[in-house]
């Protein structure tokens, strides 16, 4: 989605930056799991399909998922300033959360999102 998705493009303050650390996280993990089929079609298609993923991938940069300071546009709430962390509940999965400053614009847009989700 984030390459394929024009939603995703607005969605991300950010978007070059979290693009280039998506591919260096997802050229780790194919290193890790160099016999997965499915995880060598996606970076094919993915390749074929988006000039900024190919490029990016042409680069080889490799990175951990680490925690960051992300900058959201979202189009019901509007712009968000969320922390995302990275969790490891085992050796073999991640978890990523995000979250607000307590208090913040960022957390009323956070509530205003889980009251639609709950409603709906």
């Amino acid at each position: 989605m984030l390459f394929l998705d024009a939603h995703m493009r607005e969605l991300y303050v950010h978007w070059p930056e979290k693009t280039r650390e998506s591919v260096a996280y997802l050229r780790m993990l194919a290193a890790r799991h160099a016999e997965d089929p499915k995880l060598a079609e996606m970076v094919g298609d993915l390749c074929v399909r988006s000039s900024r993923f190919a490029a990016l991938w042409a680069d080889h940069a490799v990175e951990e998922c680490e925690p960051a300071v992300r900058e959201f546009r979202h189009p019901v709430v509007g712009r968000m300033t969320l922390h995302q962390e990275v969790l490891h509940p085992d050796a073999s999965d991640q978890l990523l959360t995000f979250t607000a400053e307590p208090g913040s614009p960022s957390a009323a847009a956070l509530h205003l999102l889980a009251r639609a989700v709950y409603a709906g």
